[in-house]
């Protein structure tokens, strides 16, 4: 006989969470029988009195039915927090006011209850039911007959619930055989399906049903994942900055979780990658789940809505969206990746597919919803535009880490070079390569050195030459003198405001000495910083940022009389740094004039810039920024002749150079003055 515990119990949403698939399987079947019986008030909030009638071949204990009579009344209509009281048979009969065997007294008994609580319901087998008190018998509003088993449907759902995915109905039917007590133990909350049907099947193993297993092991391989074996891991990964945290710090929760010590609703559950296109976004996903240990299952807009899934119309495509996020679910833990994702558009477009791009995009919103409170799956959508994200996607619970990954610097192409060379140049010098690569993605890196390895596999299997290499890299022209000199002075204006400023240590100042044919926005030099992380940063130091980043332009202003076009246009750009550094500064951080929260960081600044406040206030403190960088590069003229005169003559300038003439200039000025 199942003891039941007689309490006031109050409950919340949470509970239905901490169920297991059988509870919750159980909990749908009693509400079915419940709705169909004279029983009925009672979860539409009617006062009374009810018997739930267990039927003999059912195993109560194993059922639970203790929390699914609680369960069935958490979420029944009257609010989430009802009174009432659950009386069970104990040690094979009813508790002293109401056994039969008891004598009188049973009326006031249940009049005091009645007082107390809203509903009383009595649980029992039916011959437990002869041995009730006559008058409680008499005083019943209602009773309902459980059913023998759940519906194979309310076990489909349960599993749901749990893990945000199931078997196909035949198969659940066929490796069901009624044994709900197995499901239940086999699919406890917190674990992940895959591993569930696993246990599930060596418990099969041991009954030696051999139907249901062979189902069962059809069911935890049906699902084809991504091949992981050639792709780095991040620790060979370079070049990534706050996306290499973010993986890192999500990998450690991920371990954290499997170790039973952290919550999944503690972990992130989706991010959107943005970046310019071959920056490595799809590489980075793959690298995530490969060091995280978990599986990785790929798709995209495109495929969602590609004509071989069917005809192009509404309900293919969806179901095809459905099935990436079903599968994921059937793979956990794994990594769900979405290329492409700004594909779906935004929900306030005007043109004649809007309807259409409209209902996919909620759809896509509902799946991403239903991933809140499954277990394992983390979401990553990637795009070459953030902006054209629905903004509904990025709002906090769905792909709300917004994570950019910039094409690879000098140090990071290298590394990159070296990744895909393995085994073939591991002690080839590829300094001379730098900037013949300067500008190019990790997808064309990639390409170079493939087609490296082919030139030298064909000439004899000989080991790869820097000449391979660059055979495969774009063409270059050389940097005319008058570039030169614009570069030069471009960035020893960086360089001199940065060294007057402070702040992060200068490594280098360099310029190019050629440039890629047909590539447009390359830049033509740069400052290098050591370390310089911008985090919890004063309202003065954001000033002094932009004001570096602005140096190059009043260099040219102040030494060449005009200014030129490679200080914007791409969103690496200094002004592009600027205007998003001033725009956080007024919208984010309530570092300006006002208060007002605008944007987020994980924001575009072009979506703060909308705002005209917050417009005008970036304005005025870019033209502040400018004017300030102007006066300092007017100051020290002469540090920038001589910083540019040396980047001319020799394409770099160290940190310890630039700081050297600086000062000395600085000398100069309080000896003369």
């Amino acid at each position: 006989m199942v003891t039941l515990v007689e309490t006031r119990h109050r409950l919340t949403a949470d509970d239905a969470e901490s169920m297991d698939v059988g509870t919750l399987a159980m909990l749908g079947m009693l509400r079915r029988d419940v709705r169909r019986s004279s029983a009925a008030p009672l979860i539409y909030g009617r006062r009374g009195v009810y018997a739930v009638v267990v039927p003999d071949a059912m195993d109560v204990q194993a059922y639970a039915v203790d929390s699914a009579v609680h369960l069935l009344l958490m979420l029944s209509r009257v609010g989430r927090v009802p009174d009432f009281k659950v009386i069970g048979v104990d040690n094979g009969g009813w508790t002293s006011e109401f056994d039969s065997r008891r004598g009188s007294g049973a009326l006031r008994a249940l009049q005091r209850l009645q007082t107390r609580f809203r509903r009383i319901i009595f649980v029992g087998k039916l011959d437990d039911f002869s041995n009730l008190h006559v008058d409680v018998r008499a005083m019943m509003d209602g009773d309902v007959t459980m059913s023998e088993r759940p519906h194979i449907e309310h076990l489909r759902g349960a599993m749901i619930s749990v893990f945000g995915a199931v078997v196909t109905s035949a198969d659940v039917v066929e490796a069901y055989r009624g044994d709900v007590e197995l499901w239940s133990a086999c699919m406890a909350q917190r674990t992940y399906l895959r591993d569930a049907l696993t246990r599930m099947i060596a418990v099969l193993d041991a009954r030696e049903h051999e139907a249901a297993r062979e189902i069962l092991k059809t069911a935890t391989a049906a699902v084809p994942t991504v091949d992981l074996s050639e792709t780095p891991t991040l620790d060979e990964m370079h070049g990534l900055g706050e996306a290499g945290e973010w993986a890192r710090q999500l990998i450690e929760d991920l371990a954290a979780y499997g170790r039973g010590e952290l919550p999944w609703s503690e972990i992130d559950r989706g991010a959107l990658l943005s970046g310019p296109p071959g920056s490595g976004k799809t590489t980075f996903a793959r690298s995530l789940a490969k060091s995280a240990g978990v599986r990785l299952i790929a798709t995209s807009v495109t495929n969602w809505m590609s004509p071989a899934k069917g005809d192009g119309s509404f309900g293919p495509c969806v179901r095809e969206m459905k099935r990436s996020f079903s599968d994921a679910a059937k793979s956990a833990p794994c990594v769900l990746f979405i290329d492409e994702i700004d594909a779906i558009g935004t929900r306030g477009e005007t043109d004649k597919n809007s309807r259409w791009m409209h209902d996919f995009c909620n759809a896509l919103l509902e799946c991403v919803d239903g991933f809140e409170q499954r277990v394992g799956v983390v979401v990553v959508g990637a795009t070459n535009y953030p902006d054209d994200v629905d903004p509904a996607l990025r709002r906090s619970g769905r792909l709300d880490r917004h994570i950019r990954i910039p094409l690879p610097d000098a140090e990071a192409r290298v590394a990159i070079m070296r990744w895909y060379l393995r085994g073939v140049a591991d002690d080839l010098d590829l300094s001379p390569l730098v900037n013949r690569t300067n500008g190019l993605s990790g997808a064309d890196l990639e390409k170079a050195c493939r087609g490296a390895r082919r030139r030298a596999r064909r000439d004899g299997n000989r080991a790869v030459t820097i000449d391979d290499i660059a055979a495969e890299l774009p063409a270059v022209r050389p940097v005319s003198a008058a570039a030169s000199r614009i570069y030069a002075v471009h960035e020893a204006g960086h360089a001199v405001v940065a060294q007057l400023l402070g702040g992060a240590e200068i490594v280098d100042v360099s310029i190019v000495r050629e440039l890629l044919v047909d590539v447009e926005a390359q830049p033509g030099g740069g400052l290098s910083r050591a370390d310089y992380q911008p985090g919890n940063l004063s309202r003065e130091q954001l000033i002094d940022e932009i004001t570096v980043l602005l140096g190059g332009i009043a260099a040219e202003e102040v030494v060449l009389g005009r200014r030129y076009t490679g200080s914007g246009g791409h969103p690496q750009s200094d002004l592009a740094r600027a205007t998003s550094i001033a725009a956080g500064l007024h919208g984010t951080h309530g570092l300006g004039r006002q208060l007002t929260l605008v944007g987020l960081l994980s924001d575009d600044a072009q979506l703060m810039l909308r705002h005209p406040d917050v417009r005008r206030a970036v304005e005025e403190t870019l033209q502040g920024c400018l004017a300030r960088a102007r006066n300092l590069v007017t100051e020290h003229r002469d540090a920038i002749d001589d910083i540019a005169e040396r980047l001319v003559e020799h394409g770099r300038v160290s940190g310890s150079e630039i700081a050297e003439i600086v000062d000395r200039q600085l000398r100069l000025r309080l000896i003369t003055h």
